[in-house]
């Protein structure tokens, strides 16, 4: 698996003066609503470029050695882990270490996230996921979470009552992507009525990640929303993704 590190020398829009992290496209699960229907990653130009040159290999470096370089930041260091990218991804299909036989997920390798939650002990790191829930993967994420670093489960509207169910068992912090319908609001609630925030950033509460950390939150009330957005040059990414997450959205009504 290989990975890149970007200090806070580059300070983005919406994230801050933040360490950042990319991880290779092989680590995005194959359930992700997302991967071939508006993933950011592989549609704004720069992002892919760099994603693309990470995950051949060109940029970035081996986990082992990223691992390395995380463990010297200092103590309390904000980390957004993931930009792109996820969890580093097990050989091993997901339904063999669960007898679900009649469904093949893919499932977190467990060795390689333990190497990233002791490298991220006494920092503040956070990051989100799109793994299916299988018991393995809410079993080590909700290690992962106990030990400081703070995997958010992504979710959509048609099944975030359903992720937020299960995570709440486990003591896992749950995020929801929200069509652009929901522009302009603050708060909102999922079908069954759990409260959401919408990230303040995008509400302007706050400039960015770093001076926000509420991802970083494990025992927050709320799941956190983030509204569909894309660079204002790229109308038909953020309708492409829209037109997704507000087909979920209308199957969550049903």
């Amino acid at each position: 698996m290989n990975m890149s590190i970007s200090k806070p020398d580059y300070v983005r829009k919406k994230t801050g003066k933040i360490f950042a992290t990319y991880s290779e496209k092989a680590t995005c699960p194959s359930n992700c609503p997302l991967l071939d229907k508006g993933c950011y990653g592989s549609n704004l130009f720069y992002l892919d470029m760099h994603w693309n040159k990470v995950s051949s290999g060109e940029r970035g470096s081996s986990l082992t050695e990223a691992v390395k370089e995380l463990k010297a930041l200092p103590p309390g260091t904000r980390v957004r882990h993931n930009i792109l990218g996820d969890l580093p991804k097990s050989d091993i299909p997901g339904s063999l270490q669960t007898s679900q036989a009649s469904q093949i997920d893919d499932l977190i390798d467990g060795q390689a996230l333990k190497a990233l939650v002791d490298a991220f002990r006494g920092k503040q790191a956070f990051t989100f996921t799109h793994y299916s829930l299988s018991w393995a993967n809410l079993t080590m994420i909700a290690y992962a979470v106990k030990s400081g670093f703070i995997v958010n489960i992504s979710s959509e509207l048609n099944n975030v009552d359903k992720k937020a169910e299960q995570a709440e068992k486990f003591g896992i912090p749950v995020a929801v992507v929200l069509p652009s319908s929901y522009e302009g609001q603050k708060t909102a609630k999922t079908p069954a009525g759990r409260p959401i925030t919408i990230c303040p950033e995008q509400t302007g509460k706050v400039s960015n990640c770093a001076d926000c950390m509420l991802c970083y939150r494990k025992d927050r009330k709320a799941i956190v929303g983030f509204i569909v957005h894309a660079p204002k040059n790229m109308k038909a990414l953020k309708a492409k993704i829209d037109e997704n997450v507000g087909l979920q959205a209308k199957q969550a009504k049903k």
